[in-house]
């Protein structure tokens, strides 16, 4: 895979990973509506919540996307290009793997503490909220973990 194809995969991924996020930002507004695809409880759609766990799930996957984005424009060796793919694949698994379930299972919790109607909003509101941003997030993570795999080793001096 040539550094071209590289850049233009992590620039797709970067876009689409860019878009989720926009798309979580996007719902807090239309929030009575998603939920309405739920229920039609008036107790749990009178409420006002924030998908908390969809947005910085988007929002911690956009850092490493951004960072590797600005890199791989970048003039580096062999070695450097690399290093970069090492690290980059281990912070990026580490934040899907570690990093966003216990923020996920910490924002849960905290939100349970406030009563069961507002767990229940919670959970419809952060579980559609997810699932419409996962159309652009899981291709982002592809495009994003193909991109680091055909950079390792790359020359981009010339």
């Amino acid at each position: 895979m040539s550094v071209k194809t590289c850049r233009a995969l992590q620039i797709a991924a970067f876009v689409l990973l860019a878009l989720a996020f926009l798309g979580s930002i996007a719902a807090i507004p239309f929030q009575k509506s998603i939920l309405s695809l739920y229920t039609s409880d008036p107790e749990i759609l009178s409420r006002f919540n924030f998908p908390w766990a969809a947005n910085l799930s988007t929002f911690l996957m956009l850092i490493p996307a951004l960072i590797y984005l600005i890199l791989v424009f970048r003039h580096m060796a062999p070695g450097g290009s690399k290093a970069t793919v090492i690290i980059l694949a281990i912070v990026t698994g580490f934040l899907m793997a570690l990093v966003i379930p216990a923020l996920t299972m910490l924002i849960t919790t905290l939100v349970n503490k406030e009563g069961m109607w507002a767990t229940v909003h919670y959970n419809y509101l952060n579980n559609a909220v997810s699932t419409a941003t996962a159309f652009l997030t899981i291709p982002a993570k592809i495009l994003m973990f193909l991109s680091l795999g055909g950079f390792f080793g790359k020359d981009t001096r010339a």
